[in-house]
């Protein structure tokens, strides 16, 4: 934002710093106007990227982005080092250098793929299997939290706590969050939902989190 308003002061391009000094006896100097260095393998580039550029190309369409790159090492330790201006704030990440490539590059030169993560996982296949059998009996599924409080979990199930069979949460956000399990949320869920309906409900809950 400084180097863009800069053009529009009564001198071009110069700012004035300030020195900024806190009560711990630090100081800063603000806006920080310096380069600095970035160092991104080059088999990061172009595995994210998805085509085979060599070290000349990438640097190449890099310079186009207005980022200063070279070559650094060679082979498998092939890296970029690149200087980022005080112009290209957005820089902040490896990933950040990689999408200028892309775009300097071209979207619609990258020859698309399918990915690789298509199939569903094994636990997951298995819990949709479930799901629709349990569904086709006449039930309603149920999707709660898989957290619940102690109280919830012990004392309003008239159960002990053995300090074994329950995953306990470390540091819980609040009381209503302190304990993993899917059968205390469904009966409380459908505790509140009876109290209004006063009928029957066939409820249940698939998960393969716990």
């Amino acid at each position: 934002m400084v180097t863009t308003f800069s053009a529009y002061c009564e001198r071009k391009f110069e700012v004035q710093p300030v020195e900024v000094k806190y009560c711990d006896g630090k100081s800063y100097v603000y806006p920080d106007l310096s380069v600095y260095n970035m160092e991104v393998p080059l088999s990061y580039i172009t595995d994210s990227i998805g085509v085979s550029l060599d070290a000349q190309e990438v640097t190449s369409l890099l310079n186009q982005m207005q980022l200063q790159a070279k070559q650094s090492g060679s082979g498998e330790n092939c890296s970029i080092n690149v200087l980022v201006p005080p112009t290209r704030s957005d820089v902040l990440h490896a990933c950040d250098v990689m999408e200028d490539v892309a775009i300097a590059y071209g979207y619609n030169n990258i020859p698309k793929r399918k990915p690789s993560s298509l199939k569903p996982l094994p636990l997951n296949q298995l819990t949709d299997l479930i799901r629709h059998e349990i569904a086709m009996n006449g039930f309603t599924e149920v999707v709660t939290w898989i957290l619940c409080s102690k109280r919830e979990n012990f004392e309003m199930l008239n159960r002990k706590d053995d300090k074994s069979t329950a995953v306990i949460i470390g540091n819980p956000r609040s009381s209503d969050f302190e304990v993993c399990m899917l059968y205390s949320c469904v009966l409380n869920s459908i505790g509140k939902v009876a109290r209004d309906l006063r009928m029957m409900i066939r409820g249940c809950q698939t998960g393969g989190w716990l």
